[in-house]
């Protein structure tokens, strides 16, 4: 399988400047998902996502993944297929290169498709079963971002 860009982004990319970096996103409110935007005149290649999740003492199963979208319409989501239960600790990366859903002393990793971003494209975390005393910290994206002129 051929990881190579599309031609419109070669073509764009001619003038640009390419830089690896980590993007670290706001914790949001308990209770709530976090959300992160593709800045103007940026592509983004996602490397890694990595987040941490604590969950309350109430009873119910979590399951966590991440959803790509455009601003209105999702287009991707990538699953760990693991349920994380009440009063749980556990850590999440997404991350290109890993061959399988794996858990690790409460570090949990999924495979992560190549992922060209444009601007306006979002990460979000969508954990099903998310309630109001669980939070999602500590959350780092890493990225190859592509300037636009």
């Amino acid at each position: 399988m051929s990881r190579e860009y599309p031609k419109e982004i070669m073509d764009k990319s001619a003038n640009s400047k390419v830089t690896y970096k980590v993007v670290t996103v706001a914790n949001p409110a308990a209770g709530a998902n976090f959300s992160q935007t593709v800045p103007a005149n940026k592509i983004w290649e996602i490397q890694t996502i990595h987040f941490h999740l604590v969950t309350s003492a109430t009873v119910a199963s979590r399951y966590p993944s991440i959803t790509i979208d455009d601003g209105t319409t999702m287009f991707g989501e990538i699953t760990v297929n693991q349920v994380v239960p009440e009063n749980a600790t556990r850590e999440f990366t997404f991350a290109m290169y890993i061959q399988q859903v794996g858990n690790f002393f409460n570090r949990m990793s999924a495979p992560l498709p190549l992922l060209v971003l444009n601007a306006g494209a979002r990460i979000t975390s969508s954990v099903g079963s998310l309630l109001a005393g669980d939070q999602i910290s500590a959350i780092a994206i890493y990225v190859k971002e592509i300037s636009i002129a």
